[in-house]
């Protein structure tokens, strides 16, 4: 199994060809940290694009340039992000409504759902919306730029 690891993340790739990007528990995801986890996954698939589960349900907040940061492509030919808590959602939400990506990406609460989705040759149809739930409204957070945590940029 290869792996790389940097203070906040894990990211590895399992026995299936499926990278596993995980955050430590209670980080607050900036800018930095997420160029750093982008670059890993990029050095880790070379010129071959792989599915990637990015485990957040332990994270604490995601800054304004860590957004925008994984509103970029990567190497990844399809994303499921693994959450645990409707901030999550909408943490992904935000994300994914600035993602100009064509991949498929999708919220999941279940690792085994997640990485059936992943392991699947084909993966289903995503909602073509930019939200998860279908809607194309932002939350009031997001639309006033009050997002994320108490302190949080």
């Amino acid at each position: 199994m290869t792996s790389n690891r940097t203070d906040k993340t894990e990211l590895f790739m399992d026995e299936h060809g499926v990278l596993q990007l995980k955050w430590t528990p209670n980080t607050i995801i900036q800018t930095s940290d997420a160029e750093a986890a982008m670059q890993m996954v990029n050095e880790m698939c070379g010129n071959t694009v792989r599915p990637l589960l990015v485990d957040m349900a332990t994270t604490t907040s995601v800054s304004r340039g860590a957004r925008a940061v994984f509103a970029q492509t990567c190497q990844a030919s399809r994303i499921a992000l693994l959450g645990a808590s409707p901030v999550d959602k909408v943490i992904v939400n935000f994300v994914l409504a600035m993602n100009n990506s064509t991949r498929p990406k999708r919220f999941f609460t279940s690792r085994m759902e997640a990485m059936e989705w992943l392991k699947a040759p084909s993966p289903p149809e995503v909602n073509a919306s930019p939200m998860i739930d279908g809607t194309k409204e932002f939350p009031d957070e997001i639309a006033t730029g009050t997002f994320g945590c108490a302190g949080a940029p």
